[in-house]
């Protein structure tokens, strides 16, 4: 108990003083960083961010206007059996959902420098430490200015998050919160998150297992507003899009996933570039097709011999 005490004591001290206690990452507000120090129960962080957000620490670097908890998106959690999707805007088919998960995981259209030379970034997708919130608000404004009109929602979890991903050294993740895009096609709700599974979008229920591999009964969801970015903003009652925010927050963690990549002895130009590792294994897979392919040579047609 003592070390439990002692890193939700450090924690907060990063929460005030603006430094981070868990490694290198970055997070414009570290009061939503969603990182969770080892040892550490979400409870007790989620506990300690209200303390700060009720003495005004969370307009450091405010998203939203909301003055009380009464509507954050920490105060609408509840298990995910009691969060009801039927009453969601859908969107016309899954298949124009899938083209606008593609366009938000492929396509690099933010603005970044390697020393001088410009290369344009897409969202975090291969650095899941941190910045699921900035990941999430970026996608969702870049599909909407890209000309996709479905409803985009937020959907939150809270809990003792540890989730398994090749690009971490230790091959793992740990999270006291997580955020991703959510739709609906009019029968089913997706989550949009390329960080867990870059393949396509996930029905609720699969990445909800995802996040929860220990099976946590004290697991929590809130689903809320397109426009709430962080577990302090707020959830139904949003009021503007601040997404200006969340660009600035994203461009943040990319020096963090270009780093990333190198310490795993990968290459960022590629990866962060044109072939990233969905699309690279899509082309080892085409190469294998083609060397176990059998190649069928046409029946040679008979010569035509006259007079027989």
């Amino acid at each position: 108990m003592t070390l439990r005490i002692s890193a939700v004591r450090t924690f907060a001290l990063s929460l005030i003083f603006g430094f981070s206690s868990v490694g290198a990452t970055y997070a414009a507000n570290p009061l939503i960083s969603a990182i969770r120090p080892e040892g550490t129960d979400f409870e007790e962080i989620i506990h300690t961010g209200l303390k700060l957000y009720n003495l005004k620490i969370a307009k450091l670097h405010a998203t939203s206007s909301s003055s009380s908890t009464s509507d954050i998106a920490i105060s609408h959690a509840a298990p995910l059996n009691d969060l009801d999707f039927s009453k969601l805007e859908a969107w016309s088919d899954y298949n124009e959902i899938v083209q606008a998960f593609e366009l938000g995981r492929d396509e690099r259209f933010m603005d970044w420098k390697v020393d001088t030379t410009d290369f344009l970034r897409r969202p975090t997708w291969l650095y899941p430490d941190d910045g699921c919130y900035a990941r999430a608000d970026v996608f969702r404004d870049h599909i909407k200015t890209s000309g996709f009109t479905g409803k985009v929602y937020k959907l939150f979890v809270f809990g003792n998050l540890k989730v398994r991903t090749s690009n971490h050294p230790s091959g793992f993740v740990s999270w006291w919160y997580h955020v991703v895009p959510l739709v609906y096609d009019g029968v089913e709700a997706y989550v949009i998150d390329p960080a867990i599974d870059p393949s396509g979008p996930m029905l609720v229920d699969d990445w909800a297992k995802s996040v929860d591999e220990n099976n946590d009964a004290k697991i929590r969801f809130s689903l809320c507003q397109g426009e709430s970015v962080s577990p302090y903003d707020a959830c139904v009652k949003t009021s503007g899009d601040n997404a200006k925010y969340s660009y600035i927050d994203q461009k943040g963690f990319f020096n963090a996933e270009w780093n990333r990549l190198i310490a795993l002895k990968r290459n960022p130009i590629k990866e962060l570039g044109d072939l990233p590792p969905w699309h690279i294994n899509e082309v080892e897979d085409l190469i294998i097709d083609i060397d176990n392919a059998t190649i069928n040579t046409p029946p040679t047609e008979p010569e035509n011999q006259q007079g027989i």
